[in-house]
């Protein structure tokens, strides 16, 4: 009896600590998930006042002209800015007097971009309709109707529109890799078409309407005829997903910004890297080439906006910062005098180069 008793209050301390380890255990696990759960939190609420805090404070100046600046041209001609904010609104502003004269549209127009010289605008609708996604492209030129084209693809394809710095060519390229393109110049414009494949965003038609830049899924970046989807030129040292784009008024340079916070400049001749820059955090959202070709302007996703000396290896950007939110398109105006950018606050403002301050907030 006295050995049984033994056993059992041995084997009572030996449960009661079984126990108690698995209980640890337990709040320990259910602690480390708490804790990821936690930080995964915080990072999406940190990510989302990051890309929504310009909206939270906008000015009674900005509410006028949309909640989200998502492209700007400066067309020379005229001496405007072309603005289309979200939803689906389109501005034209007088870089004189600031005023702005909105154009009608509805808020199935999910971009419109406008030529430098000759004042022609290519705008693109989407809506859906009998589960099918239709597309229409209207093209004009100083308010003269060039083209309207309306067409549903096979698969659920996005679109993308670009236009040469003289509008003599417009394009369109859809995500299954479909190009509709257009030249302008006869009385008639002369489409032409071809198929390149999958493609990610930011592939554009170059400034001088003779090359696409054209970014594939995995990544990888190369330089094609805008006419055949020939001759390729690959861009060997883009190894991540493009964010941004921008060409030269000649399209002999090509500015691009990936993924990774790597800014590239090519010769678009050869493809061959001649300038390169890392942001210190995040990556580059928005990019634009003066019309020499020397300056270098890119909006980062940590509010500041940068201009480089793209002729001077070393030298440190001029950097512009304020509250202006992420930049999501930047210009510059003629003769490179000042830069306009556009924000996905609503805000557009017009900055001096030399000293990286606001000049003005055009409306």
């Amino acid at each position: 009896m006295n050995t049984g008793c033994r056993v059992k209050m041995i084997w009572k301390p030996n449960e009661l600590h079984r126990a108690g380890f698995l209980y640890l255990t337990a709040v320990r696990e259910v602690g480390l998930i708490c804790l990821a759960l936690t930080l995964i939190l915080s990072l999406l609420l940190r990510g989302h006042t990051l890309l929504q805090s310009d909206v939270a404070d906008q000015s009674p100046a900005a509410h006028q002209i949309g909640y989200s600046v998502l492209g700007i041209t400066v067309d020379q001609d005229q001496q405007q800015l072309v603005a289309l904010t979200w939803p689906g609104e389109l501005h034209r502003i007088d870089l004189a007097t600031g005023t702005t004269s909105p154009q009608s549209t509805s808020e199935n127009l999910v971009s419109a971009v406008t030529s430098a010289k000759n004042s022609t605008t290519v705008m693109l609708w989407e809506w859906a309709e009998d589960s099918q996604i239709h597309h229409c492209v209207h093209i004009d030129r100083q308010e003269k109707r060039l083209v309207t084209k309306e067409w549903v693809f096979d698969s659920l394809a996005t679109a993308s529109i670009s236009v040469s710095f003289a509008g003599e060519f417009a394009l369109l390229i859809t995500s299954e890799g479909d190009v509709v393109g257009w030249d302008l110049s006869p009385p008639t414009p002369v489409e032409w078409k071809f198929r390149i494949g999958k493609v990610g965003p930011e592939s554009r038609l170059s400034s001088d309407g003779r090359q696409i830049l054209v970014n594939s899924r995995d990544g990888k970046s190369f330089l094609c005829d805008a006419r055949t989807g020939r001759g390729r030129i690959e861009l060997d040292e883009m190894r991540d997903c493009c964010r941004c784009t921008a060409w030269s008024r000649d399209g002999k340079l090509l500015a691009v910004g990936d993924q990774a916070g790597n800014v590239h400049l090519f010769e678009t001749e050869t493809g061959i890297r001649i300038w390169h820059n890392q942001l210190p955090s995040g990556f580059a959202r928005s990019a634009a080439l003066s019309h020499d070709g020397t300056r270098l302007a890119v909006g980062g996703f940590d509010h500041i906006i940068r201009v480089w000396d793209v002729t001077k290896v070393c030298k440190l950007p001029v950097e512009f910062t304020g509250q202006i939110g992420i930049t999501r398109c930047l210009a510059f105006t003629p003769g490179d005098q000042t830069l306009i950018s556009g924000s996905l606050g609503g805000k557009i403002h017009e900055w001096s180069l030399d000293q990286g301050t606001v000049i003005r907030e055009l409306h």
